[in-house]
């Protein structure tokens, strides 16, 4: 690309501004690694951090070498893609995991959901496996469907009908824009929902500015290349001896997307603080940097999480039920979906259990041989008929009876617990040692 006196200046101060942008987001990703006591948490912030240095790069890249920027990007938009499940892990695991998020609500009353969205729905209760999985699936359905939309752009690219910048129903590059702006639009309308409904109990951790540093990098990104892309189709933007309004447009994007990353990656300092991490007496011991790099690159905690969300039974009313016992608020729709499951409630509600699954195909004898019984097994020739069956004495006979005549059918109810505790007393007196 040919750099005009003022080109050549703008390059010179996006370069000052992405190498200050990259300066500060290195030195708060290894502040997080010098105070690497929360893994389950900081995994998560140093992976949303790098997100600028990523953006920086990408948009670089873009100034001084246009015919790498494709390439560069599909790296980013990827990676862009992963952060927002990146931020929804982070916020999970802010209170304690998904089980404990769901139990903590559990008994509580839905969010009420405002127009045009009531129209689908009345309220939103993430206590709910389902609706809880549901949210999820929207949130990770950006991570999968981004890889395909690049997929689709090399193809059409290398088949030379992609119309780059082009507008018109017949361009596949407006249709795949479509589709990218309705996935994103539906991720982050699930992470803000999801936000929505624990909002209270994410106070203490400052999640509104943590939001905006994603959100709003993303859309600047979007908003700012689709404002130029419009810009160029309409006109506004043309050609000049050197660029065309293609190259121009995408040069301004550049420009304007590596002065902005200053304020992104000091914004990101403030809301991912490694001090959110360090205490006068820290819970654990600080994990050494090379397993705290280690820990921060790995994705199988990624690839797990797809696994379940998606084919998994993780999310069943079964596999996520509570051992005390706590019922659904009136107004939420998991309660007559739990005893559709298969709950159900004894002595007016004060205790439940669960019916046996009826989709279990689990044999009741430890064989499924007819000829064993138990852990003694039948002979195997013909002779063992009728005669060979077990037969009850009268005292076995005697011995059901009374326990069927007990509530449960259990001698040990009711069952009692002395809360007196005992004196604790040493076997040897230290003192005299």
């Amino acid at each position: 690309m040919a750099f005009g006196a003022i080109d050549r200046a703008l390059v010179r101060s996006s370069a000052c501004f992405v190498g200050l942008s990259i300066i500060v987001s290195t030195v708060s990703i290894y502040l997080h690694f010098k105070n690497y006591r929360n893994p389950m948490l900081q995994r998560y912030v140093v992976r949303i951090l790098l997100m600028v240095p990523v953006y920086a790069i990408s948009c670089f890249t873009g100034l001084l070498a246009p015919r790498w920027v494709n390439t560069v990007d599909i790296f980013r938009e990827v990676y862009e893609a992963f952060v927002l499940f990146t931020f929804f892990c982070l916020l999970t695991n802010f209170l304690g995991g998904e089980r404990n998020l769901m139990l903590m609500k559990r008994g509580l009353p839905p969010l009420r959901m405002h127009f045009p969205m009531s129209l689908c729905t009345s309220s939103i209760d993430i206590s709910d496996p389902y609706t809880f999985v549901a949210i999820k699936r929207g949130i990770l359905q950006y991570v999968a469907f981004k890889p395909m939309m690049v997929i689709a752009t090399l193809t059409t690219q290398f088949l030379g009908i992609y119309q780059d910048g082009t507008v018109s129903i017949f361009s596949p590059y407006m249709w795949i824009g479509v589709c990218y702006n309705l996935s994103v639009t539906i991720s982050l309308y699930c992470l803000t929902l999801y936000w929505l409904c624990l909002r209270d109990e994410l106070a203490p951790f400052r999640p509104m500015p943590k939001f905006l540093c994603i959100k709003l990098i993303i859309f600047a990104s979007y908003w700012q290349q689709f404002f130029l892309t419009f810009l160029g189709w309409a006109g506004v933007i043309k050609d000049t001896d050197g660029l065309s309004a293609k190259a121009m447009s995408s040069f301004i994007m550049n420009v304007l997307m590596c002065h902005e990353l200053l304020g992104f990656a000091i914004s990101h300092w403030y809301a991912f603080n490694y001090t959110d991490y360090t205490e006068t007496h820290p819970g654990g011991a600080r994990v050494l940097l090379p397993y705290a790099l280690k820990d921060t690159i790995g994705i199988k905690d990624l690839i797990y999480d797809f696994k379940q969300t998606f084919a998994g039974r993780e999310y069943e009313y079964r596999a996520l039920d509570d051992s005390e016992f706590i019922i659904d608020h009136p107004e939420s729709r998991a309660r007559l979906a739990r005893i559709r499951e298969g709950m159900r409630y004894s002595q007016g509600g004060k205790y439940k259990y669960w019916l046996p699954d009826s989709a279990s195909n689990t044999p009741l004898l430890k064989s499924s041989d007819p000829r064993t019984f138990g852990s003694v097994s039948a002979p195997p020739d013909d002779s063992a008929s009728a005669d060979s069956e077990v037969t009850l004495d009268s005292w076995d006979e005697e011995l059901f009876a009374k326990a069927r005549s007990m509530k449960f059918g259990d001698y040990n109810y009711p069952v009692t617990v002395d809360n007196e505790a005992y004196e604790y007393r040493p076997i040897m007196d230290l003192s005299s040692i």
